[in-house]
């Protein structure tokens, strides 16, 4: 209730190389109407291994999440 109606941009950036290894960015801009707060932040993750598929994920940035994990109010 406190962002209000929120905008939000998460394109995802793939790029596949030779041997089943894969490279995934996702930047996502989070805009809540009513507070003015700009949330950037980006995931990106990379794919693996020959026999077994192996990965490796890192995220930063700011998000907004609920403490209560009832989920008691909808975005």
């Amino acid at each position: 209730t406190v962002e209000g109606a929120v905008v939000q941009f998460s394109p995802t950036i793939r790029k596949e190389f030779e041997g089943r290894k894969t490279l995934s960015i996702t930047p996502r801009v989070r805009w809540g109407i009513t507070n003015q707060h700009v949330n950037p932040s980006v995931d990106v993750g990379y794919t693996f291994g020959k026999k077994y598929i192996q990965s490796l994920s890192v995220s930063g940035g700011r998000r907004v999440f609920q403490f209560n994990n009832a989920d008691p109010i909808s975005e």
